[in-house]
């Protein structure tokens, strides 16, 4: 049996709770319960046992009474007023795997056209049973800075996530402009989470 985790989003006075009972196989895909709590969410898969709790930037994890936190502002281009969406979560062999959405204000500064726009990464994590982070990537998948656009978001289809977006690319000829766009295609099979995420990346012609 499998069962599509909800998404929802945490925001930087909310706490987000996703709790994963011990595993019956290495790799085991989600039947989840709710259980609402005031403002936090557990849902129970039986993979492996988590708890994310975000306060500003970082990510407070639990694994059977191990806590870490991570500062998820290393992996993020936004830079304020931050919200959360766990994705997907999973276990193979001795390794904790965890996909995070995650959202930000674009940067002030006199370079910048953007005040109040978004910044969005996808943030892909693997960890050992202790919770130390072994290895890490991230994806810009929204952005007002570098003309990135994902007017669908994260779209979850059982164990596997997608994201399509479009990059405007501008490129300066003499006194005059080019542009081309730059599709990319975002995907991730929580049955292989090893593998991680991989991007397809297509070129237009520059108009």
């Amino acid at each position: 049996m499998s069962y599509s985790p909800p998404r929802f989003i945490h925001s930087v006075t909310r706490s987000l709770s996703l709790n994963v009972a011990a595993c019956l196989k290495t790799a085991c895909s989600f039947i989840a319960i709710l259980l609402l709590s005031g403002c936090a969410f557990t849902v129970l898969t039986p993979s492996h046992f988590l708890t994310f709790d975000f306060i500003g930037s970082h990510a407070r994890i639990t694994h059977k009474g191990t806590t870490k936190d991570i500062d998820l502002i290393q992996f993020m281009n936004g830079t304020t007023n931050f919200e959360f969406t766990v994705l997907l979560a999973n276990k193979s062999g001795n390794s904790l795997y965890a996909t995070i959405q995650a959202s930000g204000e674009s940067p002030h500064g006199q370079n910048t056209n953007c005040p109040g726009g978004l910044e969005q990464n996808v943030i892909w994590l693997k960890m050992d049973e202790k919770l130390k982070l072994l290895d890490s990537k991230s994806i810009l998948i929204n952005s007002c800075i570098e003309n990135i656009h994902c007017p669908n978001g994260c779209e979850i289809d059982g164990k596997i996530f997608t994201a399509h977006f479009t990059h405007q690319d501008f490129k300066q000829n003499g006194t005059s402009f080019t542009s081309g766009n730059i599709i990319s295609t975002l995907r991730y099979n929580n049955d292989y989470p090893d593998l991680g995420m991989i991007l397809e990346t297509n070129l237009t012609e520059p108009k």
